[in-house]
């Protein structure tokens, strides 16, 4: 994806004009058209603010950066539709996984609001209905997407756990799966999209990000997870032994 296709998908899901943009920046609607379009340049200082605004990273701009996002806020975004509003595509969270040796990927479930839902979902008879998804990069940025309408679930989220994995695989990253069912109020604040970073940095995990522990610590707690291995019992015993 190149820099021009990069600014006009992530400003079109995050819901930002044209016309605000270029007034913010005391440009035209039409420049940013073109520039969009690929059909002319803007100047390297340009492209920088634009970039502060759609929450990407001005390093990228320059080659200084990997990662193409960047933000102490929230970024929200919706996920891209396709076939008529039926198909939900996930090429925002494969960008960001992309860029990311390692990531926090949180699946969101609705508030629970009937009883024979619950017991339908606990009998495994259908999957649970999936309403966000929230993502945490390995440069702390930290993300939400839903689906345009409010009252929308997401569909087809088995299909890109399956690519994120055999990213994974193959390119020797971290990517972490969580589900989480959200609280009434956490529910109806996503619906609003009236929703801060203070209130979904806590779904994610509380250990310490993998970039902050050496290479030898890092496989040894893979390896502790590939075996199911309870990291307490271990404790315990080193606790015996000193």
């Amino acid at each position: 994806m190149n820099l021009n296709q990069l600014f006009k998908l992530v400003r079109d899901l995050q819901d930002m004009k044209q016309t605000d943009l270029a007034r913010e920046l005391g440009l035209t609607s039409s420049a940013i058209s073109k520039f969009e379009k690929s059909r002319t340049t803007l100047s390297e200082d340009t492209l920088k603010e634009l970039a502060r605004r759609l929450n990407l990273n001005p390093e990228y701009i320059t080659g200084s950066s990997s990662n193409p996002f960047l933000s102490e806020k929230l970024i929200k975004m919706y996920l891209p539709e396709e076939e008529f509003g039926i198909k939900v595509v996930f090429t925002p969270i494969l960008l960001i996984a992309e860029a990311s040796q390692r990531m926090e990927f949180v699946t969101l479930l609705p508030a629970r609001k009937f009883k024979f839902m619950e017991e339908i979902e606990e009998g495994t008879l259908l999957e649970p209905n999936l309403y966000a998804i929230a993502v945490r990069d390995q440069d702390n940025n930290v993300f939400l997407f839903r689906r345009r309408a409010p009252k929308a679930y997401i569909v087809g989220e088995q299909g890109l756990r399956i690519q994120l994995q055999e990213m994974s695989d193959k390119k020797d990253k971290h990517i972490y799966f969580h589900t989480r069912r959200l609280t009434k109020e956490l529910f109806e604040r996503i619906m609003d999209w009236d929703i801060k970073r203070e209130d979904i940095e806590p779904l994610f995990s509380r250990r310490p990000p993998l970039g902050d522990l050496t290479d030898s610590e890092q496989k040894l707690i893979a390896s502790l997870r590939e075996r199911k291995i309870d990291p307490e019992k271990i404790l315990k015993n080193l606790g015996r032994l000193s």
